[in-house]
C-alpha cells in the first residue's frame, strides 16, 4: 500500500511539474522536475535535461544537459537517446564523437523514433540538403543512409520525405528515378516543407518526373518563396520575368529577386544588379548594378566579377579603374569564364606592366569561394 501512495505522489509531482513547465513557471517546474529526476524518474531526468539545454528555470548549461540526458537515456529513454546523441554529433556539451551518436541515436532509431532515424541517415550522407553533421569520410554509405530515410520518411517525417526524394532525384543510395523523387517531394511539400515545394516547383517548371506545368511551378514556388527559401524566391522572380506560369511583371520580377539578394543568394544578386542596369522593375541606377555585382562577385560568382570588371573598365556605377578591372577579369577568367579571359587581352593594351602586376597580384590575393550558378537569368543588358 505504501508503494502504490509513493508512486501516485511521484506521478501527482510529475504532472504538476509538467503543468508548471508548459505554462511557463520554471522556478516550479525545475522544484518538482529537480526532485523526480534526482529519485531516477527518466522522464524528469530528461525534462531537466531540456531546462538546462534551453536555460528555462536555470542558467543554460550544456554539460549540465547532456549529463541528465545520459542518466535518461541509459534507462532506454528514447527521446533521451535523441537528444544525446545529437549533442554527440555537434560537440555540445560533450567532445564531439560521431561513434557515440550513431550509438545513442541509433538505441532510439531502434525504438521507432523517426527524428533518430534521420538524424542516422546524416551521419552516413554527408551532402544531404538538411543534414544535421558532417559524416566522416570511413562512415559514408549512400544506400545505408537511403534505408534510414525511408523508415523516417514512412513516419511521415518532412525533411526525410524531402531528402528521400533528392536521393532519388541523384541517384544516390538508390537507383535513379525522377517519379520517386517527386513523390516524396509532393509528401514532404504537402506538410508546407518550403524547400520541398522549391524543388518540386522545379521539378513541374522542367517536367522532371512530373508533366510540365508552368502554373503548378509558378504556386509552389510561391509557397516557398513566402517561407524565405531564397532559391524559390529567385527562381519565382525569374518566372514572372518570363512570364512563366504567371503574367510577365517587371515589379514582381524585381520584389523577389530583391528579397533572394537580400537574403544573401548569389545568383539573386547579380540578376539584381542586372536589372538596375535596364531598370526593370526599379529605378535605373547603375552605382545601385555595381554594388549588387559586388556582392555576387565577392561570393565567388564569375559572371559578377565579370560585370564588376566591365563597370571599373567603364566607370559606370563606380570610378574608372582599369587595374581593378583587370584584377576581377582575371579572377573570373580563371574560374572558366571565356568571355572574361578574353577582355584581359584588350585591357592590356591600355595598362603599364606595373598596373598589369598591381592587378595580377590582387587577383593572386582573392579568396573567394567558387557558388554554382544558376542555369538562367535576367539577361544581357542591352
Amino acid at each position: 500500500m505504501a508503494a502504490g501512495l509513493v508512486a501516485c505522489k511521484a506521478d501527482d509531482l510529475r504532472a504538476s511539474g509538467w503543468r508548471a513547465y508548459d505554462r511557463g513557471d520554471y522556478e516550479t517546474a525545475l522544484v518538482e522536475t529537480r526532485g523526480l529526476a534526482e529519485e531516477g524518474v527518466a522522464d524528469a531526468q530528461f525534462r531537466l535535461g531540456l531546462m538546462y539545454q534551453d536555460g528555462k528555470g536555470v542558467e543554460q548549461d550544456l554539460v549540465e544537459a547532456a549529463a541528465w540526458y545520459r542518466l535518461a537515456a541509459e534507462q532506454g529513454y528514447a527521446a533521451a537517446q535523441v537528444n544525446l546523441g545529437l549533442m554527440y554529433l555537434d560537440g555540445s556539451g560533450v567532445v564531439q564523437d560521431t561513434d557515440m551518436a550513431s550509438k545513442w541515436l541509433r538505441l532510439a532509431a531502434e525504438q521507432g523514433i523517426a527524428e533518430a532515424r534521420f538524424s542516422l541517415a546524416t551521419i552516413y550522407h554527408p551532402d544531404l540538403p538538411w543534414r544535421t553533421t558532417i559524416a566522416r569520410d570511413e562512415i559514408r554509405d549512400y544506400a545505408t543512409a537511403a534505408n534510414w530515410l525511408r523508415l523516417a520518411a514512412d513516419q511521415g517525417l518532412a525533411v526525410a520525405q524531402a531528402d528521400l526524394g533528392w536521393m532519388y532525384l541523384h541517384g544516390e543510395g538508390v537507383e535513379q528515378d525522377d517519379v520517386e523523387a517527386a513523390k516524396w517531394l509532393r509528401m514532404a511539400a504537402e506538410q508546407g516543407l518550403g524547400v520541398a515545394q522549391a524543388n518540386l516547383g522545379l521539378l513541374y517548371a522542367r517536367g522532371q518526373g512530373v508533366p510540365r506545368d508552368e502554373r503548378q511551378a509558378a504556386y509552389l514556388l510561391g509557397r516557398a518563396a513566402e517561407q524565405g527559401v531564397t532559391a524559390a524566391q529567385l527562381q519565382l522572380g525569374l518566372m514572372y520575368a518570363r512570364g512563366e506560369g504567371v503574367a510577365a511583371n517587371p515589379e514582381e520580377t524585381a520584389r523577389w529577386i530583391q528579397r533572394a539578394a537580400g537574403n544573401g543568394l548569389a545568383e539573386a544578386q547579380i540578376n539584381l544588379g542586372l536589372l538596375h542596369l535596364r531598370g526593370d522593375g526599379v529605378d535605373a541606377d547603375p552605382a545601385a548594378a555595381a554594388k549588387w555585382f559586388q556582392r555576387a562577385a565577392d561570393q565567388g560568382l564569375p559572371t559578377a566579377q565579370r560585370h564588376l570588371a566591365r563597370m571599373y573598365q567603364h566607370g559606370r556605377g563606380v570610378p574608372r579603374d582599369p587595374v581593378s578591372a583587370y584584377a576581377w577579369y582575371s579572377i573570373a577568367g580563371s574560374r572558366g569564364d571565356a568571355a572574361s579571359a578574353a577582355e584581359l587581352d584588350v585591357l592590356a593594351e591600355a595598362l603599364t606592366p606595373a598596373e598589369i602586376d598591381e592587378a595580377k597580384r590582387r587577383a593572386e590575393a582573392w579568396p573567394g569561394t567558387h557558388p554554382d550558378e544558376v542555369l538562367s537569368g535576367i539577361g544581357e543588358p542591352h
